[in-house]
């Protein structure tokens, strides 16, 4: 029973003392290692399908439409939530575009002439698109796209356009009646004095953003924001808003004819459609299109490289097709640094990469209603994969095979629509793709720890001694000689995911062969006294719950060091009660 004790006494210990540098358990600092980009991204061929998987629920959807307002208003940096694109100066040719009974009025417009000024009063040739106060509808529809319909507030206050007319009488010949300007607006309300006066037309404009699979390589099979086929339907931006204002010092009927012209509104709708859409398009290439990273070596990933503005990554093989921002990451991990404060010798650093796979799927699959409306969420399947940088010569290397044919769960791949308390999120990890992760971890030398007394004071051959009294005849004149412990896996872990109670924790992480050496310091130098081995078995588990002030709603709960020594102080004076 004593010796049982004692090894159970000595493995948590020994994790007692990895887990705490010498000032006690505390949270990591500046001493902590970290992550930096991988300058050429993961590698592709080192990927595991399914790795991960992803899903936003309808009603997950349904939040996201409603901060979207807040979110593209950050996006866009749109001064007080209003987007503004200018009208260009325009000189088209000559059109003959009304008969009024005596003949033909011809028109040479030029639309803006004196070119935009924003800060006009009222702004001129200058459109407002008001983000700030834009619904939206978002929407995941079949095959694999998404689809965003918004309400935004557009408003064009006045677009000056000049004129020579000339008329085509019937009876033969052309004479000139002189020039006209008009004053051209876009919004609800009239014209005032030959102005228009208008304010912000509710527009609708659907967007759709398909979510398939990229085939250009290095990027083939991950998840392409496909930019350069995204639509923007303006359909409903029509002539019916459009407000042509003049002051005619000739014929009623003459005027009358030019103001009321399709044509001359067309001079305005054509301009507002062109620049609202490039509006959205710049917005959706900078925002989903990856930028290159000066802070990088290459700044693009492999077999891409900046475009000629410096502003998108592009592909070598197409220079007009941009590389879709990683719907992930990709990093490499300096695992080791996290424990140099009490483990100085620990190596340990990973290439990671967890990022969406294939086409977006829409579960459940169902077409779109007569509004356009879908009970559909999104799911995406993750490319992962976790590579030692370098692998350790502390381990036995584990020859590692990449998992295939890791399936969807089906969890989320529901057939039927959610209901109103589906979470918002769903994130599910493979377990062989855990298994596999723990494996590379064994390999890059991070299990490989050692602790001396120079790291934790408490380590001497005196505390040891407690569970090991031989011990002490060890060192000179059996005084307290200093001590160190480092541990030598023999194995790769495994990980068994379980139900996530007590008697079947969520995940048990099995350690088989660890071996722990303990050392004593002896003649000006450790000497390894002996090895205790064991095959180690770690559960976990994720425990739920409510705190009024952290987590009102509910969720995983925190652990906090002082909670437990307040029940370890409780449970020392239950003891001694």
């Amino acid at each position: 029973m004593l010796s049982r004790f004692r090894h159970v006494f000595g493995v948590g210990f020994f994790l007692l003392v990895a887990s705490c540098s010498g000032g006690g358990c505390s949270s990591c600092s500046s001493g902590c290692g970290g992550t930096t980009p991988l300058p050429g991204g993961f590698p592709k061929e080192k990927t595991i399908a399914n790795a991960a998987s992803v899903r936003v629920s309808r009603p997950g959807l349904d939040f996201v439409e409603k901060e979207l307002p807040a979110i593209v208003t950050n996006v866009t940096k749109a001064p007080g939530g209003v987007l503004g694109f200018d009208i260009p100066n325009v000189d088209p040719a000559k059109t003959q575009i009304a008969n009024i009974g005596i003949g033909k009025i011809l028109i040479d417009p030029n639309v803006c002439p004196d070119g935009p000024d924003p800060k006009a009063n009222p702004p001129r040739c200058h459109a407002d698109v008001g983000l700030g106060k834009a619904t939206f509808q978002l929407d995941a529809i079949t095959p694999n796209a998404i689809k965003i319909r918004a309400t935004v507030p557009l408003k064009l206050d006045d677009t000056p356009i000049s004129a020579e007319l000339r008329a085509d009488p019937i009876i033969g010949g052309e004479f000139g009646l002189g020039s006209i300007t008009l004053h051209i607006g876009y919004g609800d309300g009239d014209c005032d004095n030959g102005k228009p006066r208008v304010t912000p037309h509710a527009l609708p404009i659907g967007i759709t953003i398909p979510l398939v699979e990229e085939t250009t390589a290095p990027r083939n099979g991950y998840t392409k924001i496909d930019v350069g086929n995204a639509t923007v339907d303006l359909s409903g931006l029509s002539e019916n808003q459009v407000r042509v204002c003049a002051s005619c010092g000739f014929a009623t009927d003459v005027c009358s004819a030019i103001t009321d012209s399709g044509f001359v509104k067309g001079l305005i709708v054509g301009p507002l459609k062109s620049g609202l859409e490039g509006q959205v398009k710049s917005l959706l290439a900078d925002q989903l299109c990856m930028a290159p990273s000066p802070a990088l070596n290459p700044p693009c990933p492999t077999n891409t490289s900046p475009d000629a503005a410096n502003k998108h990554c592009v592909f070598d093989s197409d220079k007009n097709k941009c590389v879709s921002t990683l719907l992930g990451t990709d990093a490499h991990v300096n695992l080791g640094g996290l424990l140099k404060s009490i483990s100085p010798g620990t190596s340990g650093a990973l290439d990671f990469g967890l990022a969406a796979g294939g086409a977006m799927k829409p579960f459940p699959n169902a077409a779109a209603n007569a509004q356009g409306r879908t009970p559909n969420g999104v799911t995406l399947g993750m490319l992962g994969g976790v590579v030692p940088q370098p692998a350790s010569k502390c381990v036995p290397q584990a020859d590692l095979k990449i998992p295939t044919g890791i399936p969807l769960p089906d969890e989320l791949a529901p057939t039927s629509a959610d209901t109103a308390t589906t979470p918002h999120l769903g994130i599910a990890l493979a377990g062989r793709f855990l298994d596999y992760s723990f494996g590379s971890v064994y390999n890059s030398g991070l299990l490989c720890l050692g602790v001396s007394s120079e790291q934790v004071d408490l380590l001497r051959s005196g505390l040891l001694s407690i569970i090991i009294p031989s011990l002490k005849t060890l060192t000179f004149e059996q005084g307290d000689a200093a001590a160190a412990i480092s541990t030598r896996p023999q194995a790769p872990p495994t990980v068994k995911i379980g139900a996530g109670t007590a008697a079947d924790p969520l995940l048990s992480i099995t350690l088989p062969k660890f071996a722990l050496d303990f050392y004593l310091w002896h003649l000006d130098r450790f000497v390894r006294v002996f090895t205790f081995q064991a095959d180690l078995t770690i559960p976990v588990n994720l425990q739920t719950g409510k705190d009024p002030v952290k987590n009102p709603n509910g969720g995983i709960i925190e652990h906090r060091r002082h909670q437990g020594r307040e029940r370890q102080r409780h449970e020392r004076r239950s003891a001694h009660g």
